[in-house]
């Protein structure tokens, strides 16, 4: 590309992949979280949550070609790329096929149940979690050709729980426990699920960012200050023990 044309598409057009990072403190939750003060956790499934995926700017004094908006949509589209079907509750997913099913995604409307040539048994369970519809497999797919040097060359299908090799695309975090994928030790991109991390005390929970933000226990990562967090001051996240007694990510608008 010309650089003149450069400099006008980086004039008319702004493409900000925004990722659901609790951390960001870019959430919107329908408990309110305070600047300061005690820590107000986010449920995942009772919040209504961000908007998730690039925020397109356009100059509308500005001609945009073809060529600049199709540059715009494939920023939009990796930015995209991996997440799941919104939902908010466990009953908004379901299986893409119902006979067949291979993929969690958003539940379709109720329709008559028709008779099955063949079917499958379903590969794990398919629910809400961090309000998109994820499948939990029962045994991981393994795809040889996932080839990695390190976890930013593996990209996550949330809805089919499959790891591919590519970019990551902007998933969000994992409030208590969700589908990751990293590089195993054998060069290839490995699906895992890490379960909740039980907890008594805050001292039990720290979190990771790598490769999405989630919590995980003190003894396996110490946590980066040694009291609670304090909110806008130490850090814009923590990592606490919920009522459930497992540990529980929560941010501040900072």
């Amino acid at each position: 590309m010309p650089s003149a044309r450069v400099a006008r598409l980086g004039s008319i057009v702004g493409v900000a992949a925004v990722a659901l990072v609790l951390g960001s403190g870019c959430g919107r939750s329908s408990r309110p979280a305070p600047a300061a003060g005690p820590a107000v956790e986010r449920d995942a499934e009772s919040t209504t949550g961000p908007a998730i995926g690039p925020v397109v700017l356009v100059d509308a004094g500005a001609a945009v070609t073809a060529a600049d908006a199709a540059a715009v949509a494939t920023a939009a589209a990796a930015a995209r790329a991996g997440r799941g079907d919104s939902c908010k509750a466990d009953v908004d997913c379901g299986w893409d096929d119902p006979c067949m099913p291979a993929r969690c995604g958003r539940a379709p409307a109720a329709a008559a149940m028709a008779a099955c040539d063949e079917s499958a048994p379903p590969p794990g369970a398919c629910g809400c979690v961090d309000r998109q519809c994820t499948l939990r497999r029962i045994a991981p797919a393994a795809d040889p050709s996932a080839a990695c040097r390190g976890d930013d060359d593996c990209a996550l299908d949330v809805g089919a729980a499959r790891c591919a090799a590519g970019t990551p695309g902007m998933l969000g975090p994992l409030t208590e426990q969700g589908p990751i994928c990293t590089c195993a030790p054998s060069g290839q991109c490995a699906w895992s699920w890490p379960d909740a991390v039980p907890c008594t005390s805050w001292r039990d929970c720290s979190w990771t960012r790598a490769p999405r933000l989630r919590p995980v226990s003190a003894r396996a990562v110490p946590r980066p200050v040694a009291h609670p967090v304090a909110p806008c001051k130490d850090g814009e996240v923590d990592s606490v023990c919920a009522p459930s007694g497992t540990c529980r990510i929560v941010g501040w608008g900072c």
